[in-house]
């Protein structure tokens, strides 16, 4: 029967209602459950996966997931095994979460960093398929141009560089960070690849690499959390000079992303913010290099002789695929409008006519587990606008926000997308300390 699971399967992704009925105390899923499977896994089925830049996948990820939702809704296996079979299926690639085991045949099993005095380079992850090979990094103390980087496989063979994003930040500590895809003939036997960045001086940073048969599952990967329907596992590796925590997000809903851990408003009271106890210290956290379901938080070294810390995540911001509209009419005037983003909304209660300015007052309601945020992209009469926006200074919520009035307009309407919601915790993960 495993054998037809896997045949059934073959390249799959994980519903998150699919482990809410495999952890159930029930003998078998019940029919509410079987549809919110079958409804978001057929929804991820038809979503077109986001990344930077966007590398071919095979999509049947999530189709594969249905066939598992529709073997649970007809009896064939019970959602244990299910489970189990799903899990096989996937591992942990670092720098770029879970990934299907068939889609990729070798990758890093971890960071690899490179430090000369107050200059760095750091791999955050390398995978290869039969056909290409992609790299994240990042340089410290020194920006680049794409020009300089290059790939070569053990061979020594330079590989064609293909599609790429490469951000460059100027300042104090002047920082790169890239994502390249390289055309590869593909060599299951390769042991290593070694990232170039051609300058005075060149770097040339081995990176190690394994069969994708060799990395951590899902049920491997680390410590387990849940709250508020999002689940996070993760593990630590501390280092001689920092401490990397690589975090796994389960339960986002298909084409909304997490956009944060933690709520960050500079000193005002509704800054929270992740934070990891380290026996009777507490280590400042910084998110870098964080992709889809993985987030990366770094911090500095733990002491020795601590074996365990506790990482602790208050809230968390989630961006949301979606849209909504109202008709207002330019005037002073309360109002109780509401407009609506699936499980969160807002109502608008007031409208007031400022300097040529329309000041919108918005009220996402009482807090609760998942609440309105903030808006992405606001139209006026299907036109982006630009617009400035007051929050409450204890919880970072909406009060309201201003946009300019169109010259001799009576009426507009209003468009929001892609809102941002928060999500609260708390996630608390004690987790061992792993040292190489």
């Amino acid at each position: 029967m495993s054998e037809q699971i896997n045949k059934r399967l073959g390249g799959l992704g994980l519903p998150d209602d699919l482990v809410d009925v495999a952890l159930a105390d029930e003998p078998g899923p019940t029919p509410e459950a079987v549809e919110r499977i079958k409804q978001r896994a057929l929804a991820r089925a038809m979503a077109q996966p986001v990344g930077a830049p966007k590398a071919r996948r095979r999509p049947t990820i999530w189709l594969a997931a249905a066939a598992a939702a529709l073997l649970l809704a007809f009896g064939v296996v019970g959602p244990a095994r299910v489970i189990a079979a799903v899990q096989q299926l996937l591992a942990y690639v670092p720098g770029f979460g879970l990934q299907e085991r068939g889609a990729v045949q070798l990758a890093a099993e971890q960071t690899v960093r490179e430090v000369r005095g107050d200059q760095a380079v750091e791999v955050l992850g390398l995978q290869a398929s039969e056909q290409s090979v992609s790299v994240r990094f990042k340089t410290r103390g020194f920006v680049i141009d794409k020009e300089q980087v290059s790939l070569v496989d053990d061979s020594g063979q330079p590989l064609a560089s293909g599609a790429h994003s490469l951000m460059t930040a100027y300042g104090v500590e002047n920082i790169a960070e890239g994502w390249f895809t390289f055309a590869w003939p593909g060599n299951p036997e390769a042991k290593q690849f070694t990232l170039i960045i051609a300058g005075e001086p060149e770097w040339r940073v081995a990176i190690p690499v394994v069969p994708s048969a060799g990395l951590a599952g899902l049920e491997q990967f680390g410590q387990t959390v849940t709250a508020n329907g999002y689940t996070f596992a993760g593990r630590l590796l501390a280092g001689e000079d920092q401490t990397e925590i690589v975090l796994l997000a389960r339960g986002v809903e298909p084409g909304s992303r997490i956009s944060r851990l933690g709520t960050y408003w500079g000193d005002l009271p509704a800054t929270r913010m992740p934070s990891l106890q380290a026996g009777d210290q507490t280590l400042p956290l910084d998110e870098d290099g964080s992709a889809g379901d993985m987030r990366r938080l770094i911090a500095g070294p733990v002491p020795a002789g601590i074996d365990r810390v506790t990482l602790s995540i208050p809230v968390m911001k989630v961006m949301e695929r979606g849209k909504a509209s109202i008709r207002l009419t330019v005037a002073d005037q309360d109002l109780n409008q509401r407009m609506e983003f699936g499980e969160v909304g807002l109502t608008v209660t007031r409208t007031e006519v400022i300097d040529g300015m329309l000041r919108i007052y918005a009220d996402p309601g009482p807090r609760a587990p998942v609440i309105f945020g903030t808006y992405g992209l606001l139209e006026l009469d299907g036109k982006p606008v630009s617009s400035s926006a007051e929050h409450d200074e204890a919880t970072g919520l909406i009060q309201y926000f201003e946009v300019e009035i169109p010259v001799g307009a009576k009426s507009m309407t209003l468009t929001m997308h892609d809102p941002t919601i928060f999500v609260e915790g708390p996630w608390i993960l004690d987790l061992p300390v792993e040292r190489p």
